[in-house]
């Protein structure tokens, strides 16, 4: 299953519920951070190495993330501290180690084995910044305007999620198989270059 937004939002409502009783704010969050980070993900480098059979192949497979409370470690870098902020990242740490952990995937291409294992790592994810098109920080921060998340402390948000989520999917390593698209009898290894989904 690859990641959805709708269900990512779902799972950061769930864990909203359960960190943040009775916020009212929090659901819009939920939708800015959801929608932002499915825009994103398939943005983030991961390369791997393959070994099988030679030739040229596809690669896909399933990221595995480790959690230690990055996105709390995010939010005080960017100086969104405070009673709330705990909760906060709390509540979204658990949608990443939950749901993101279970669906992200990663697909690519295979250079030098077309069929095969692949083992792979995220290579770059960075979480940019709220001014520059096309980076988390920046999709985080417009999602929450959409959303009438507005204020003083919301680009601090922004770019406080952005450097969690971003230090928590850096972590994904990937285990998958390789796909002939030019099989050749011989054993090789090569290397392939994905992105995730």
């Amino acid at each position: 299953m690859a990641l959805s937004a709708a269900l990512l939002i779902g799972a950061l409502n769930g864990a909203g519920q359960a960190f943040m009783p009775g916020s009212t704010q929090f659901p819009k969050i939920a939708t800015a951070v959801g929608t932002a980070v499915k825009k994103w993900i398939s943005t983030v480098t991961v390369q791997g190495i393959t070994a099988g059979q030679a030739g040229a192949g596809t690669v896909q497979g399933k990221m595995i993330f480790v959690p230690a409370q990055q996105v709390l470690g995010g939010l005080s870098s960017a100086g969104f501290v405070g009673p709330t902020a705990p909760k906060m990242g709390a509540a979204v740490q658990s949608a990443m180690d939950g749901y993101v952990s279970a669906s992200t995937q990663y697909a690519g291409v295979s250079a030098g084995v077309a069929t095969g294992t692949d083992v792979s790592k995220v290579s770059k994810a960075t979480p940019g910044a709220i001014a520059v098109p096309g980076t988390l920080a920046f999709y985080i921060y417009t999602s929450l305007t959409a959303q009438a998340v507005t204020g003083p402390k919301t680009p601090l948000l922004a770019q406080g999620l952005a450097n969690g989520i971003a230090l928590f999917v850096a972590t994904g390593t990937g285990v998958g198989g390789v796909v002939p698209v030019t099989p050749a009898p011989a054993p090789a290894a090569g290397t392939s270059i994905s992105a995730m989904f």
